[in-house]
């Protein structure tokens, strides 16, 4: 609700209009007649954030609405800039080895640094919008930030950003880092966002399981009810063939149709969460390039570390199997760089497996992989 609000305060104060918050849910708002117009409000308007009729009156707005939609509009060319930069500052000069040598672990190889290279790294800023429905629906933002050209993305960078002047300017393309490709940067921002919202759902979730629980321990105590009465009837006529043959027919519909009744409590509090790409942002980062080596045996190949202007530190690495960051690599057969999790062994028949190599699962028995 917060990011709603900050996105309409923000947006009407552009647009040359007054706003204060009249509660946590409300905002009071005078706009210039011409904006006004656009809206289709008043010029002196009252908007309510939630549908709790305690906050007042006023227009109920959320994501999706009509009134939101003419917001986003409202807002035109402006935007509609998706490109910004972080100024230079300070960049780190030397002590990168030592960096190298306490932030990453090889199980089976070792990492030399061969060269410095100082520019820009772009990093994909992606806004998710999730939408839970069960009984109730609840809807938020979440936000993600992926290096395109490693496909790390520090934890805290999002965090550091609010405190970051920008700017709209591009670094020329000679001090640009190169770029993975757009699906890979989405893969990994959607690998982010799961979690996120799964985090932020937490208190639904429970919300919606408490209900269900009670909602079955009342009709299961209402028709278990209606049962004790149909036997106590049989016990107290002393009902024997056809008779009894009929309540117990009786006793058996009941639960059957409890039965029913708690399936359809399952439906009615069951969530179903669908999420969308609603903004994204390319936001180039000063950075430093640590040209290394890592080397396994006789062979060796290029590994790109970054370390990072607003972190001031060098970034995890993105395992090569499963994207995840990671600090302890692991070097497979075919040189694919790889967190612990991503070599495992077939559950049949034993073989090592990489899963960069064999993403699927096992080649020789064809047993999936394990490895979510």
């Amino acid at each position: 609700m917060d990011d709603l609000k900050r996105f309409i305060k923000g947006v009407l104060e552009r647009s040359g209009g007054i706003v204060e918050e009249g509660s946590p849910e409300t905002l009071e708002v005078l706009l210039p007649r011409s904006k006004a117009e656009q809206l289709g409000v008043e010029e002196y308007v009252k908007i309510r954030l939630s549908q709790d009729s305690s906050s007042g009156a006023g227009l109920f707005i959320t994501y999706g609405s009509d009134l939101l939609t003419r917001l986003h509009d409202l807002i035109g060319q402006e935007g509609h800039v998706a490109v910004c930069t972080v100024q230079t500052s300070y960049l780190k000069q030397e002590g990168f080895e030592k960096d190298i040598a306490e932030r990453f672990r090889f199980t089976n190889g070792k990492v030399e640094l061969v060269g410095l290279t100082r520019g820009f790294s772009p990093y994909l800023r992606s806004t998710f919008r999730y939408a839970a429905i069960s009984d109730e629906k609840q809807e938020h933002l979440v936000e993600t930030l992926v290096n395109e050209a490693s496909l790390a993305a520090p934890s805290d960078l999002l965090l550091r950003l609010q405190e970051t002047e920008l700017t709209t300017e591009i670094p020329p393309l000679d001090e640009q880092a190169e770029r993975r490709s757009l699906a890979q940067v989405y893969q990994k921002s959607c690998r982010i966002a799961k979690p996120l919202i799964e985090r932020e759902l937490q208190e639904f979730q429970q919300s919606m399981k408490r209900r269900l629980s009670k909602d079955l321990e009342r009709i299961r105590d209402y028709y278990a009810t209606l049962v004790d009465e149909v036997k106590g009837r049989i016990e107290k006529r002393k009902l024997r063939d056809t008779e009894l043959e009929e309540q117990l027919d009786r006793i058996r519909a009941i639960w059957a149709e409890l039965e029913r009744k708690q399936e359809e409590l399952q439906l009615k509090y069951a969530i179903t969460v669908r999420a969308n790409l609603v903004a994204s942002c390319r936001l180039f980062i000063p950075v430093v390039i640590c040209h290394t080596r890592v080397f396994h045996g006789k062979l060796s190949r290029n590994m790109p570390l970054f370390w990072n202007l607003l972190t001031r530190e060098l970034e995890f690495y993105a395992c090569e199997g499963c994207q995840n960051d990671t600090q302890l690599l692991t070097i497979c057969d075919r040189f694919h760089l790889v967190c612990r999790d991503c070599i495992e062994s077939c559950a049949t028949c034993g073989r090592k497996l990489c899963r960069a190599c064999f993403p699927k699962g096992c080649p020789k028995c064809g047993t999936q992989s394990q490895v979510s």
